[in-house]
């Protein structure tokens, strides 16, 4: 059996501050450039990491990133900004997911297009700080204050904003204008000067000076002056003419459009989260009743989604639309007021299931639906994973054991008939063509029978047993697998499938053996 073992931890310092640290160590220029009011939240995973690096020195950051666990995905086609790439890492002390966006030019404008090109990137490093509480650089608050903003004024020309000045509003939001106070708060107005002079020329600043007050400035009138000498200081780099970024917009809406029609004819994802620019893993999570499949892979899924394209694929038999078809053929049966319950003795995975309340030529049509559903639910996956989702199997088919387990139906069951024979010989035909495709990892969750039984307390002991041992002995067709004690608090559990999880997520993006 093959185990995966977890990337060795480091001390307790969190992973975007080991990343400053390393980058302030290698001589690189790695500032977070906007949004520092909430610098904390991004350390912790709650919101993004906007860092900027010089273009000659992100060759250098890019190795770095991969030595400290960061794997590059991509933006969807109408998403993508030039100079601009995204990473995920997940911090292996505390499970945190960090999403760092690295920018090697500073630009801000439009959802979707971002025309306005700030020359600023080097007067700023020229001035950075490391922040007291994270290690990670920052910008001087006066700088900081300006380029909040040009960037509200900036994207007040879209035309959302325009329709809005139209009406007499000014389009910024109640969480700019709160940052643009604690900013103020943060620097005398000789910095605010300074910076003015620096960033616009005396010119244009003496003209914005009387507008810069943060008791006026998001009035309309003051709003309307300074947003007109930005755009009339910024001009010469601007990137395109309002002509060509309509038909830049333009064309990413229609190019999202498109993408989602093939999604949607193909039985693939379109969300707006990230892609792993090739193939994605498929992660299969097993075990027995009890094990807490559904509460891990419920977990992953929340833990991905949050930047990452990931999706579930459900590979059991308990489909809401086939209880519905089972109460319905039952409610047909024959004499069936007139049935006696049968008292039938605990089974184990070795006892044929030879009696049901199903008529055995329908169990065999069941076997034979249930493997080509299966292998539609691996061809979905597959196409998932090829176009860079994340793929979480709830449950994966095998072929090891019968009768069980989400293998193949037994061969050995009597008065099955010549059709269901047949039927079943198409469906061990499924299963086949399902074995020549494995998962890139196999996380199986062993719980105890005693643990089991306490969250599934209304099931036979005996068939858990059963379940518990088929768990650690199915090899699932060689795939790399990794035994989890699902016994463990739920916390300890949920952070070491998270480890796993990232440890192939970053094998398969590197291109590399999941196996080490």
């Amino acid at each position: 059996m093959t185990v995966l073992t977890p990337a060795q931890t480091p001390g307790i310092e969190g992973l975007a501050s080991r990343l400053a640290k390393e980058a302030q160590n290698a001589g690189l220029l790695l500032c977070h450039w906007k949004s520092n009011q909430r610098l904390d939240l991004s350390v912790q995973g709650k919101t993004d990491l906007d860092m900027s690096i010089p273009p000659e020195q992100e060759s250098r950051l890019r190795v770095l990133l991969k030595d400290l666990g960061f794997v590059e995905f991509r933006s969807r086609p109408w998403q993508r900004y030039a100079g601009v790439t995204d990473w995920l890492a997940v911090d292996p002390v505390t499970g945190i997911m960090l999403y760092l966006q690295l920018h090697t030019r500073l630009l801000t404008g439009a959802k979707a297009i971002k025309e306005q090109d700030l020359p600023w990137l080097e007067l700023m490093n020229a001035e950075i700080t490391p922040d007291p509480e994270t290690g990670i650089n920052i910008p001087p608050k006066a700088f900081e204050a300006h380029l909040l903003l040009t960037r509200e004024a900036i994207k007040s020309q879209n035309l959302r904003g325009r329709i809005l000045n139209l009406q007499g509003s000014v389009p910024v939001t109640q969480e700019s204008r709160m940052e643009m106070t604690w900013l103020l708060n943060q620097c005398s107005e000789e910095e605010i000067e300074q910076w003015g002079i620096r960033l616009w020329g005396r010119e244009h600043w003496k003209i914005m000076k009387p507008d810069f007050k943060d008791e006026i400035l998001w009035s309309d009138g003051p709003f309307r002056r300074l947003t007109a000498e930005i755009s009339a200081s910024l001009a010469p780099y601007r990137r395109g003419s309002g002509l060509g970024q309509s038909v830049k917009f333009i064309t990413m809406r229609l190019t999202k459009y498109l993408h989602t029609l093939r999604a949607w004819l193909d039985g693939t994802t379109i969300s707006g989260k990230h892609v792993i620019g090739h193939h994605a893993p498929i992660i299969a999570l097993v075990g027995s009743d009890g094990a807490g499949k559904s509460t891990v892979t419920a977990d992953l899924l929340k833990f991905l989604s949050w930047k990452a394209d990931a999706t579930t694929v459900y590979f059991g038999t308990n489909h809401m639309w086939f209880r519905h078809l089972r109460n319905a053929v039952l409610r047909l049966k024959p004499n069936r007021k007139t049935d006696k319950p049968v008292n039938r003795p605990n089974r184990s995975s070795s006892t044929p299931r030879s009696r049901s309340s199903f008529p055995l030529w329908l169990q065999a049509v069941k076997w034979a639906i249930m493997a080509r559903l299966r292998l539609h639910f691996q061809r979905k996956a597959l196409r998932l994973s090829q176009n860079g989702t994340i793929v979480l199997a709830d449950r994966y088919p095998q072929a090891e054991v019968t009768g069980t387990y989400d293998g193949p139906s037994r061969l050995d069951i009597e008065d099955l008939g010549v059709l269901g024979r047949l039927l079943q010989s198409y469906e061990h035909s499924v299963y086949k063509k399902l074995m020549s495709t494995q998962p890139d990892l196999v996380i199986k969750l062993i719980a105890p029978v005693e643990v089991a039984l306490e969250r599934k307390p209304d099931h036979d002991p005996d068939a858990i047993a059963a379940k518990v041992e088929l768990t650690r002995n199915i090899k699932f067709g060689g795939a790399p697998i990794v035994e989890i004690d699902a016994a463990k608090p739920l916390n300890e559990v949920l952070l070491e499938v998270r480890r796993h999880v990232w440890s192939v997520i970053r094998a398969t993006a590197e291109g590399k053996r999941v196996i080490p």
